[in-house]
């Protein structure tokens, strides 16, 4: 995709800490934030032959450890209570291929947003936990939910857009990214993934760039999941 083409798919980074998983092959899959509540996390990549979105607080430098206050909390409307049956669907899907203890966290993770609707880090433990066994819809319909308890919330935002970039909605990854950049300005993973989706997804360097040197401009030591700093990864656009 790169003038440096891979054939590998960059992985995207997230801000969370990483919940248990259970074995599976890893796909190039983006890298998660972690949580408000869970602080985040990110996921290597090989610039010049792969880049990854960033998540939150894994990210070694990077990240603005991802414990950035249910980030940047915005003066929101009065949340409306998320509905809980919106989880029922994909997660019955996921539940299958669940070991036993995990089916039994994610049971407790769903009585939680059950018995209380309107606490948003009920939504983003059940969001973190679906992100981490590679569930996207379930995770997306989590992190929605939360974000409309605590909207502005830049560590969900971005582990959001790379939940959305998993299902192929890249406008929508670039528009949470965004709009975590928005809320917390200099929000590393945010602009890093930006750049990600902007240049491999929508192919639309320039923009990736912009993204990329605004990110410099917040760190100019800014580097890759994989070490790689930022500034050379702008020059290996061109």
């Amino acid at each position: 995709m790169a003038k440096k083409k891979t054939s590998q798919q960059p992985a995207p980074v997230k801000d969370k800490p990483q919940a248990p998983v259970q074995d599976q092959a890893q796909t190039a899959a983006p890298a998660r934030v972690t949580t408000v509540s869970l602080t985040t996390c990110l996921v290597s990549v090989v610039v010049a032959l792969a880049l990854g979105l960033c998540i939150g607080s894994m990210l070694p430098g990077f990240m603005d450890s991802r414990q950035a206050p249910a980030p940047r909390p915005q003066a929101a409307a009065p949340a409306q209570q998320p509905a809980p049956q919106q989880q029922a669907a994909p997660q019955q899907q996921a539940k299958a291929s669940l070991s036993p203890e995990l089916n039994s966290a994610l049971l407790k993770l769903q009585e939680a947003v059950v018995k209380e609707p309107n606490k948003a880090e009920h939504w983003i433990k059940l969001g973190n936990f679906q992100f981490d066994n590679q569930n996207p819809s379930a995770a997306v319909t989590a992190y929605e939910n939360a974000l409309r308890l605590q909207p502005g919330n830049a560590n969900v935002l971005t582990d959001l857009g790379i939940m959305y970039r998993e299902l192929h909605r890249f406008e929508d990854a670039l528009k949470a990214f965004r709009e975590a950049e928005r809320v917390q300005p200099g929000h590393r993973n945010a602009l890093f993934n930006q750049g990600i989706v902007l240049y491999y997804d929508l192919k639309r360097k320039d923009e990736a760039e912009a993204a990329w040197r605004r990110l410099l401009a917040a760190d100019p030591n800014a580097h890759a999941p994989d070490g790689t700093p930022v500034s050379e990864l702008i020059k290996h656009l061109h």
